[in-house]
């Protein structure tokens, strides 16, 4: 298991671990995963950095409009529909990611960077001056993250039996696993972790082990950089965006590891993790009816450029007392 320097990946030090590669310029035409380029633009200032919300969707330009593609992009509107080219590599991206209608594939088809990159690699396909996403490709998981209440102060979150493709593009991936969890009134965090982070293990529970990945145990860590420069850029109102928990008495954290792909780890990935933590005896429960309410694990390869959605699978939250 290899991590960055101490594990914690920044907005700045992202800009700092790219590996060496030509920048690719992308093209997507999936529904609510970026813009349509035409490669023209009639106009002196693209729309995508005029500073006016053209398609009148609420969001103005590149970094807030998901359907922007960079700055120079000339066309704020939705995608249309169709496929989509990658550098010079053909690719398929059917734009159903973004739908939390569709469940996460463990069929052992082709995974989502597979169609990402298509006949090309990730390394060659790497930015030059790589940046945070403001998007994500999101599809459902078939499992909950149950929040069970131990004892007045005492919560565990647990998520048994997730299952996933393993990824098949080699590249270097940072594994974030986005929870919410108690904040305090003054802005603080409303909680205290009684572990060193989220265990990951594998195999059925009471007879579960660590999962070992690359050679080593996987546990995700928290990432408090990861929270101050991804996840503001991920909160929105848009499919492929991280709902804000304003007013919910709760925030988003995020946990990860960096990984360098396994490729002798097997088809599908099957695990179950575990966090404990402990909070004020009247913090709220997380409200299972309220769609805001979920956890997701972001596959994120932050050497491609950043108008590439990470790919994420959203997890449904369940509160038991």
């Amino acid at each position: 298991m290899k991590r960055w320097e101490g594990g914690r990946v920044g907005a700045e030090r992202l800009r700092r671990i790219v590996a060496a590669g030509g920048t690719a310029a992308l093209v997507l035409l999936g529904p609510g995963i970026a813009g349509a380029t035409d490669g023209a633009s009639a106009a002196p200032v693209p729309q995508c950095s005029d500073g006016l919300d053209n398609d009148e969707d609420g969001w103005t330009d590149h970094y807030e409009d998901p359907d922007c593609t960079g700055a120079d992009d000339d066309d704020e509107g939705p995608p249309a529909e169709g496929a989509a080219l990658l550098g010079g590599g053909a690719t398929l991206l059917d734009g159903a990611a973004t739908s939390l209608r569709v469940l996460a594939p463990v069929d052992g088809s082709q995974t989502y960077y597979q169609r990402v990159v298509g006949g090309a690699s990730a390394a060659a396909l790497a930015s030059a001056e790589p940046g945070l996403p403001s998007t994500l490709a999101i599809e459902e998981a078939a499992v909950t993250a149950r929040y069970l209440r131990l004892s007045e102060r005492a919560w565990q979150v647990r998520i048994e039996d997730f299952r996933r493709n393993h990824e098949r593009v080699d590249a270097i991936y940072d594994m974030v696993l986005v929870l919410p969890l108690p904040v305090a009134a003054d802005g603080r965090d409303g909680f205290t972790t009684r572990e060193r982070g989220v265990r990951i293990e594998e195999g059925p529970a009471g007879r579960s082990v660590p999962l070992v990945y690359g050679g080593e145990k996987v546990v995700l860590k928290r990432n408090v950089g990861l929270e101050k420069s991804l996840l503001p850029r991920l909160v929105g109102n848009g499919a492929g965006s991280l709902p804000s928990l304003d007013g919910t008495g709760y925030r988003w954290t995020a946990w990860d590891t960096v990984v360098t792909r396994d490729a002798g780890f097997g088809d599908v990935v099957q695990v179950r993790a575990e966090l404990g933590y402990e909070t004020a005896s009247d913090a709220p429960a997380p409200d299972p009816d309220d769609p805001r309410f979920a956890a997701y694990l972001i596959t994120w390869i932050p050497a491609l450029p950043a108008h590439v959605p990470p790919y994420a699978v959203r997890i449904d939250v369940a509160a038991v007392h």
